[in-house]
């Protein structure tokens, strides 16, 4: 069976790095809206994305959005009294070195 790791060196620092992504991404709602984001190709207000995820009331999806504004993956713009959210293109490359970390070319 081939290994998940990728055969490069993980310094202390990447690791770090590395742990921060995965936990910030190991929620399910988180990659609901991830995926959302990703479906609308461009913005969604809260609002949307709070109808699209199964029984989460308002709050819970504004932490969720917090957690991933705060580590960069997506960004927010305030228009009026609405505040639309997308994904960064930071994000989208920090979401494909986890993947590449835990599962390096892809292969099964």
């Amino acid at each position: 069976m081939r290994s998940p790791f990728s055969a490069t060196p993980l310094d202390l620092e990447a690791a770090r790095q590395l742990s921060l992504a995965v936990r910030t991404l190991a929620d399910p709602a988180r990659l609901q809206i991830l995926n959302m984001l990703h479906r609308a190709d461009g913005e969604l207000a809260l609002t949307e994305l709070t109808s699209g995820l199964d029984r989460m009331k308002q709050p819970s999806a504004s932490y969720h959005v917090s957690r991933l504004v705060a580590a960069g993956v997506v960004a927010r713009r305030r228009e009026g009294i609405f505040v639309y959210h997308r994904l960064t293109r930071a994000g989208v490359v920090r979401i494909a070195e986890v993947a590449e970390a835990l599962h390096p070319g892809g292969e099964s």
